[in-house]
Formats: C-alpha cells, structure tokens, sequence
C-alpha cells in the first residue's frame, strides 16, 4: 500500500470517527430523560416548551427571543389551539412542560394535575384587566422543575414584563 492510499484511509477512519462522537453527542443532549433536578451548579440543557392559550397575543415572541439570546435558553413556543377544544390531548406534561394562558382558559387544562404550581403574571398598576383575562403561567412545583422551565417564569412573571403580555388585551 502507498503512503498516499494509507493518508486517505487514516484522513477516512478519523473523520467517520468524529462524525460518530458527534451523532451520538447529540443524541446524548437531546433525549434526556426526566430525572428529577439538577445537582447544585449543573445546567440542563434541555429546551423549555412552552404552550400558548389562544388568548395571548403575539407580543410573547419579543419576550421569548429577548430570553433566549440573555440566558442561552432554548424556548419551543407553540400556541394551543382557538377556543381550547377539551378533547384535544395535551403534549406530553414533564418538567420541561410550562403554559401560559389567561385564568379563564385554565379550566380547559382538564389533564393537568392539582399538584402543578400556578404564578400569577402581576397587571401594572396602570393597567385595568378583568379577572378572566389574568394571565397565569402553570407548570412543574419548583422542586421538580427544570431549571430553565423556573428561569423562564421569573422572566414572565416580572412586573416590568407586563406591558408587553397585557398589551393586547388593553383597548
């Protein structure tokens, strides 16, 4: 064999190798399976879905992309159906899991357990919105949540976040 043929399969083998580490890599990162919380100081890397009511205005695509280039936080946003229809099954529910709809669509999560943790996204003082159309972010208790899904609540249930997610419900 000459030493050009013996490059070529040595350049092959190397690249087929990295290709494989790679694959499988990814594979590694993107099914992961629900395990609890982290360990103190370890970040998941998981990406936090994030469920839309029909209600809520397309004013939560800024405030998701904003999240997503300050923290590294990859969010899948996907708006439910208009009007919620019951009989529709509801994704998958795990930790990673988090919705984000006004109080009076919330009885249409009829699959959802008792045990989730509902925080309430506080109204400017400014700002005048009826109680059903309070907007409320349900998910995963703090101590069985993923990280980011915790992260990305602070971030909504801030009160400087207000204006943008009320804004289409004010006339």
């Amino acid at each position: 064999m000459t030493r050009r043929k013996e490059n070529i399969l040595i350049l092959i083998g190397t690249l087929t190798l990295v290709l494989l580490l790679t694959l499988w890599r990814t594979s590694k990162l993107t099914m992961q399976e629900d395990t609890g919380p982290l360990p103190e100081g370890q970040r998941s890397m998981k990406p936090v879905d994030l469920y839309v009511g029909p209600d809520v205005k397309h004013s939560i695509d800024r405030l998701v992309t904003a999240f997503e280039l300050a923290h590294g936080v990859q969010i899948k946003k996907t708006s439910l159906s208009t009007p919620l229809d019951p009989k529709i099954p509801l994704p998958e529910l795990n930790s990673s899991v988090l919705f984000l709809m006004s109080i009076g669509q919330k009885p249409l999560l009829n699959q959802i357990e008792s045990s989730w943790t509902e925080t309430v996204v506080p109204t400017n003082l400014a700002t005048a919105v009826e109680q059903e159309e309070q907007l409320v972010l349900i998910h995963f208790p703090e101590n069985q949540a993923d990280p980011n899904v915790i992260e990305v609540v602070q971030y909504l249930s801030a009160t400087n976040q207000a204006y943008y997610l009320y804004s289409g419900k004010i006339e």
